[in-house]
């Protein structure tokens, strides 16, 4: 197998944490986001309030510094 190949693979961590093999739906996301404005008021992070919504461990997403890093993460790895 090729550098090449490893690199362009999307890895499967889902033995890794529990969190990464969840999927959730297009309208699952929608109406969190909806949530987050309540959580967002309670001055929890954006990451964290999907982490504590969807009950998913992930430390890159609960710790993300910004909304847009967070959110990225969140579409290319979680939303269908």
């Amino acid at each position: 197998m090729s550098i090449e190949s490893l690199l362009s693979a999307d890895p499967d961590f889902s033995d890794l944490d529990p969190g990464l093999d969840r999927r959730i739906s297009q309208a699952e996301y929608d109406a969190w986001r909806r949530h987050f404005v309540f959580d967002g008021l309670r001055h929890l992070r954006y990451g964290q309030s999907f982490c504590r919504y969807f009950n998913i461990r992930d430390s890159l997403v609960y710790y993300a510094q910004t909304v847009q890093e967070a959110d990225e993460f969140i579409q290319k790895w979680y939303v269908r």
